[in-house]
């Protein structure tokens, strides 16, 4: 989205299910009619309206920039509001891929060429896009920043360079090649790499900016400020105004990492301030809450799935897309290496979920027929203690302990059913167990259930594609007397969900609270007391964890 100069016109360019572009007036509150059109590409990295109008922007995407007027073909109502609109748009008939545009006081577009590495200036007044101007430069140009009479300009090869720029009138052909100075003004190197998006503040006292590895900096830079020559003002057809320089007072300074990935897993480090957060870019992170401040960054080599923490916080569990749980050591928080890589399957983990004693993890895959423990104890590297067969691939898992009552496995399986499982004594455990030596319970539950969740009061919560929150009982029959040809039995609770499929839940430590995540854009808080009371707020959550 972008709005215009003075706020009156906001476009935005729309993504699923038609990807069009919209242009609003906001003065208004309505939508200019007549405008959808398709836009050129569906990965849109930037829409910039000319400072001086509210009727051109420019569009930049994957397969190259564009220019759009916005004009009138209608008359005016009883409002006197335009009745219909429509865009023209300007492109080059052999577009070039652009890393960034951006437009100058005159309205001319200056563009990042990636492949020929120069700065082209194009005149959009015309009825076709004019090039008047370009500058050769040393190495692939990221991003651009412009003040009253600078271009400053980050490269590939890690410089961030400082160029005159005059803004010549266009009538003065004898300078148009001149508008960029031939040679830099000012010139530091970045030896964190090279930096890929740049804005400055208001007072233009720093520049920030980061790099494509996710880590932010700040770039002090000096701001002097000039009376315009006359001679210049007059030329432009202007009065003289106050001209703003600056130059790096320093080298950049680096203030933290950030993450554009989606998080899949994140957990709070026992006493402490500190979290640890999984990334779907393969990033394991460290982060100081007290100050937002990234403390260690851990990237893994293979696509991670769940995330899961002992007790203490010094050990963490990664599952991971090929099967795999990775195995990282937190003691040094500055410092995440990797201990162990324990491969338990051919299919991706889907979850991992710690005994409430901490002292086991059971780890599973929705491709496989059955689940594997997992011992935390580092003095015995991580040892598998058992693999449980299942009668069906399973859903979700959970563990089960009711009060003070005997530790237990519950899973929602495919097949529709909860089976209930006992943990195997110390002298089996390093075995393969068969299916007909684990000792099992089960229950028929409502079909296409998805979700399971065990509270320690001993509430067993599943969810599915009825949108419901559902309430069971332990799973007391034997599988030989399950009938799948009768009708199910009703559960112990049945409670209102969300619009949509909930994707995302979790419970207390204390099992007092039990939040839900929809794809809806909702969120809900219930008392587990009270599961038919939500208080519901809105939020695009993919992943909930309550500490």
């Amino acid at each position: 989205m972008e709005f215009s100069r003075d706020g009156s016109r906001l476009v935005v360019a729309g993504g699923l299910p038609d990807y069009n572009l919209t242009v609003y007036n906001t003065e208004l509150g309505v939508q200019l009619r007549g405008i959808g059109e398709k836009l050129p590409d569906k990965n849109v990295k930037k829409l910039l309206f000319k400072p001086d109008s509210d009727c051109c922007f420019a569009l930049l995407a994957d397969c190259g920039f564009f220019v759009y007027e916005i004009e009138q073909v209608g008359d005016y109502d009883d409002r006197e509001v335009v009745v219909s609109y429509k865009l023209k748009c300007k492109s080059l008939e052999q577009n070039f891929v652009a890393n960034d545009i951006l437009w100058d006081k005159q309205g001319r577009l200056l563009v990042l060429d990636k492949v020929g590495s120069r700065i082209v200036i194009y005149n959009t007044k015309q009825e076709s896009l004019i090039e008047v101007g370009q500058k050769d430069l040393p190495a692939e140009p990221l991003a651009i920043l412009l003040t009253q009479t600078q271009l400053i300009v980050s490269l590939a090869d890690s410089t961030l360079k400082w160029y005159e720029y005059s803004l010549e009138n266009e009538g003065n052909k004898k300078d148009i090649g001149s508008t960029i100075g031939k040679e830099p003004e000012q010139e530091i190197v970045n030896d964190k790499g090279a930096f890929s998006h740049m804005v400055y503040n208001g007072q233009m006292t720093k520049i920030l900016a980061t790099t494509a590895d996710n880590t932010i900096f700040t770039i002090p830079a000096e701001a002097q400020c000039e009376e315009e020559e006359e001679e210049q003002a007059d030329a432009l057809g202007r009065e003289g105004e106050v001209v703003v320089r600056t130059k790096p007072k320093a080298t950049p300074i680096r203030l933290g990492d950030f993450t554009t990935s989606r998080i899949v897993g994140i957990r709070e480090l026992p006493e402490s301030t500190q979290a640890v957060t999984l990334s779907e870019n393969k990033e394991v992170c460290v982060w100081e809450l007290i100050n937002m401040r990234q403390m260690s960054k851990f990237v893994l080599r293979t696509q991670p799935t769940c995330l899961q923490i002992d007790m203490r916080g010094g050990v963490a569990f990664i599952g991971c897309m090929d099967g795999t749980i990775h195995v990282l050591d937190l003691s040094d928080r500055t410092n995440i290496r990797l201990v162990d890589i324990i491969k338990l399957y051919n299919n991706p983990i889907t979850n991992i979920r710690r005994s409430p004693e901490g002292n086991m993890l059971v780890a599973y895959s929705s491709s496989e027929k059955g689940i594997y423990l997992i011992s935390t104890s580092p003095i015995d590297k991580f040892p598998v203690i058992a693999y449980l067969p299942l009668v069906a691939k399973a859903c979700s898992v959970d563990w089960y302990q009711p009060e003070s009552a005997t530790l237990k496995i519950v899973a929602l399986l495919q097949n529709s059913l909860l089976v209930c499982l006992t943990p195997p004594a110390e002298s089996v455990r390093g075995l393969r167990m068969e299916l007909e030596r684990v000792p099992a319970t089960y229950s028929v539950v409502d079909n296409h259930m998805k979700h399971l969740l065990c509270a320690s009061t001993g509430e067993i919560l599943v969810t599915g594609a009825d949108r419901r929150v559902k309430k069971y009982e332990a799973p007391d029959m034997m599988y030989m007397d399950i009938n799948m040809q009768k009708p199910t039995l009703a559960p112990a609770g049945e409670y209102p969900g969300h619009g949509l499929e909930i994707q995302c839940w979790d419970i207390s430590c204390d099992a007092k609270l039990l939040v839900s995540g929809s794809k809806d854009g909702t969120y809900q808080v219930r008392m587990l007391g009270a599961l038919g009371q939500p208080k519901e707020g809105k939020s695009h959550l993919s992943l909930i964890h309550i500490s």
